[in-house]
């Protein structure tokens, strides 16, 4: 039986202390800054088939210490360096699974639609808007990256 997370692109698994920490913000937009995001790119494609249902990755879940998350979005993979909730409306639930916690499958409370402001690669301020699961996503990377997991 093949695995539903394979771990070669070194995506970390609870009960790993790093998927605790809590992100720095990235200060400047530089090539460290761009092979992390790189990097994060490639764990997210790895695990990326029609079987899995993992949208996103936060930067400590391959043992990265900066506040970068890489998503799905549809067909395309956007990057964002110092993700922050501006907004958030209509209160739902949420059925959640994690690359990080194999096998586990929660209920949570989250928002249906967020706007997120960022940074992208070329340091460009950007806001985007995301409802149902990409908003549910966004807002589980975002505890990722303040050190929370679907299971707290």
């Amino acid at each position: 039986m093949a695995k539903v997370f394979p771990q070669e692109m070194g995506i970390l698994k609870h009960p790993n202390r790093k998927l605790r920490l809590v992100c720095s913000p990235v200060k400047a937009i530089d090539a460290r800054a761009r092979k992390e995001a790189q990097q994060m790119l490639e764990a997210l494609r790895s695990i990326d088939t029609s079987f899995t249902l993992v949208n996103g990755l936060a930067s400590n879940q391959v043992g990265l210490g900066s506040r970068i998350v890489v998503m799905k979005l549809g067909f395309r993979f956007i990057t964002m360096i110092n993700p922050v909730i501006a907004a958030s409306a209509v209160p739902c639930f949420s059925i959640e699974v994690c690359a990080s916690l194999p096998g586990v499958v929660r209920l949570k409370r989250r928002k249906f639609f967020v706007k997120v402001d960022y940074l992208d690669l070329d340091g460009e301020k950007k806001a985007i808007s995301l409802l149902w699961l990409a908003s549910f996503t966004m807002q589980q990377e975002i505890d990722h990256l303040d050190g929370k997991l679907i299971i707290d």
